[in-house]
């Protein structure tokens, strides 16, 4: 569990089996990651009976940030899980499609769209439920397409609608679809300009984000 700092070399892939191994690794809880998630969390809903014209989920990343580097607390950061941050784009290629590849993965892509579009669905009536709006899915699922294919020009991956993104965004005070072009301009922001800095986030501040997204 990234808020417990725990030391799990593999992960299982089953929901069980995961449980049995957090279980197991108990012991190897690490004590700083753990009170910087507990710090997080208190920040993120101390700050949002303050003011919501300021997340409190930016104010706890960057007061963690800066309290896990000047103390060189031993807390796992988004360096030390994934090696860091890039600093420019990809470069965009075509990929080289052959009627074996689309034989070999007409199923899996036929697959992970439906489930993206699920995902993605469901993402937009959990938005209805926490602001009384109406969305349509007719868009939804166009706009969600058009991205990915240009998204694997840039050797992306497929992308969907997400729960906790949008319940995230939702309570740090969004009310329009320009919250999400603001996120992506600034994510753009961080990617080009200040991803080494990003780098330095603590892995247990960000499940401590997530986790008041369910609250």
């Amino acid at each position: 569990m990234i808020f417990l700092g725990l030391k799990i070399e593999k992960v299982p892939a089953d929901f069980v089996a995961k449980w049995i191994e957090y279980g197991a690794n108990i012991s190897t809880i690490n004590w700083y990651s753990f009170g910087v998630g507990v710090a997080s969390l208190i920040i993120i809903i101390g700050w949002s009976k303050i003011t919501h014209k300021i997340p409190g989920q930016l104010i706890a990343i960057i007061l963690a940030t800066l309290v896990v580097q000047y103390f060189q607390l031993p807390v796992e950061t988004i360096a030390t899980r994934f090696g860091g941050v890039p600093s420019s784009l990809p470069s965009p290629q075509l990929p080289v499609i052959t009627f074996e590849l689309i034989q070999q993965m007409f199923a899996p892509a036929l697959t992970i769209a439906i489930l993206c579009a699920l995902e993605s669905l469901l993402s937009a009536v959990v938005a209805d439920g926490m602001m009384g709006t109406r969305h349509r899915s007719n868009m939804e699922l166009i706009a969600q397409g058009a991205g990915n294919v240009v998204s694997v020009i840039f050797g992306g991956i497929p992308a969907t609608g997400a729960i906790a993104r949008t319940a995230t965004n939702i309570k740090s005070g969004a009310k329009t679809p320009v919250s999400a072009i603001i996120h992506c301009v600034f994510l753009l922001i961080v990617l080009l300009f200040v991803g080494r800095w990003a780098a330095l986030i603590p892995m247990s501040t960000l499940a401590a984000v997530f986790a008041c997204s369910r609250l």
